[in-house]
C-alpha cells in the first residue's frame, strides 16, 4: 500500500494524512504482486496474487477528496520459486507494471480500478508462461473517523473480474469477491492499519462451488525524516475447509520496505517472503507512484 499525503493539487483529507512529511497511511501495492496463483485476498484489500495492485497489501482507511484521483504505475514485482498449485507448476514469477487509479467521490468514498498489466513465469525445469493480469474494482467507503481514542474504520469491497485465462497456467479464469473492514490509529510517531474481511472465491477444480476465506492484513509506517518512511507488512488469507482442493489453501506472506519522496513523486521498494508452504521462498517489489489532478 502506498501512503496518501499532499503532492501536487491533490488533497488527502485528515484521515489520509501528512502534509508533507510523511504519509502514514493508504499505501497500495504498486504492485499487488502476488502471483495470479490465488485471487488476490485484496486485503485490506488486495494482496495475493492475482491481480496485484499496489505495493502494500494492507490498505489504509485514508481518502482522497472529490476529483482529486491519483495513478499508481512502473511497479514491478519479482518471486522465486512461487507455487501453482491448480497447474502444478512452479517457477520464478515477475509482475510487469502493476498499476491503479483512483478517484474521490465525496468525503467518504474513493472508486478504485487496479491490475496488473502481464505476469510471466520462468518454469522450473524449462519452458515459461505469460498472461494478462485479473481486474478488481472496489469502492472503499469511511464509517469512522479516527479520535482520540479509536481508529478510523473503512469498509472496501472489491470484486475481481477473470481477466487471466486458465489455459495459460497462471490465473484461475474466476470472478471473486472480497469484503474488508480497514482500521487506522496514530502510536506516537508511527500509523498502524489493517483489515480483516470476507473472500468469496470460485474454486478452479469443481463446477459450481466455491471457497470461503478470512483475509487479514496488519502494517505499519514509521517516519524516518521528511521524506524517507520504514513500512513493514503481514498480510494473508486462511481458509475455512480442513482439506480444500488445489487453489483453496490458506496463504500468508510478509513485506519490508522504504518509501521515499523525490521530484514530486513517490518511490516504494520492499523485500517479501512467503509464510504458507504454498507461498513463493523470496521476491521483492518496487514501483514509483505519481498524483495528480485530473479534473480542475
Amino acid at each position: 500500500m502506498q501512503a496518501d499525503g499532499h503532492l501536487g493539487a491533490v488533497r488527502v483529507n485528515r484521515n489520509g494524512i501528512s502534509s508533507g512529511v510523511t504519509s502514514r497511511a493508504d499505501f497500495h501495492i504498486l504492485t499487488e504482486t502476488i502471483p495470479p496463483s490465488f485471487p488476490r485476498t485484496v486485503v485490506a484489500a488486495n494482496s495475493f496474487p492475482i491481480r496485484r495492485k499496489h505495493l502494500w497489501d494492507s490498505q489504509g482507511v485514508g481518502m482522497l477528496e472529490y476529483e482529486q484521483p491519483k495513478w499508481y504505475a512502473l511497479a514491478v514485482g519479482y518471486q522465486h520459486e512461487q507455487r501453482f498449485p491448480v497447474s502444478g507448476l512452479t517457477g520464478d514469477l515477475y509482475s510487469i507494471l502493476e498499476n491503479g487509479l483512483h478517484f474521490g467521490l465525496g468525503k467518504r468514498a474513493e472508486f478504485q480500478l487496479t491490475g496488473v498489466i502481464h505476469y510471466y513465469l520462468d518454469v522450473d525445469g524449462g519452458g515459461s508462461r505469460n498472461d494478462w493480469g485479473d481486474l478488481a474494482m472496489s469502492t472503499k467507503i469511511r464509517i469512522v473517523d479516527e479520535g482520540s481514542k479509536r481508529p478510523a474504520i473503512s469498509f472496501r469491497p472489491t470484486v475481481v473480474l477473470p481477466n487471466s485465462s486458465r489455459t495459460k497456467d497462471i490465473g484461475y479464469d474466476g470472478t471473486n469477491f472480497f469484503a474488508n473492514l480497514l482500521f487506522g490509529k496514530t502510536a506516537g510517531p508511527a500509523y498502524i492499519f489493517g483489515s480483516i474481511g470476507l473472500g468469496i472465491i470460485d474454486d478452479p477444480i469443481r463446477a459450481a462451488s466455491q471457497y470461503d476465506f478470512l483475509t487479514y492484513g496488519i502494517a505499519t509506517s514509521i517516519p524516518a525524516g521528511s521524506r524517507f518512511t520504514v513500512l513493514a507488512e503481514w498480510n494473508g488469507r486462511h481458509s475455512f475447509t480442513s482439506f480444500p482442493s488445489a487453489g483453496g489453501e490458506s496463504r500468508g506472506q510478509v513485506r519490508l520496505g522504504t518509501q521515499i519522496k523525490a521530484a514530486g513523486m513517490r518511490f516504494d521498494a520492499a523485500a517479501t517472503a512467503g509464510t504458507t508452504h504454498w507461498e513463493h521462498k523470496a521476491g521483492f517489489v518496487a514501483g514509483m507512484t505519481k498524483e495528480f489532478q485530473l479534473f480542475r
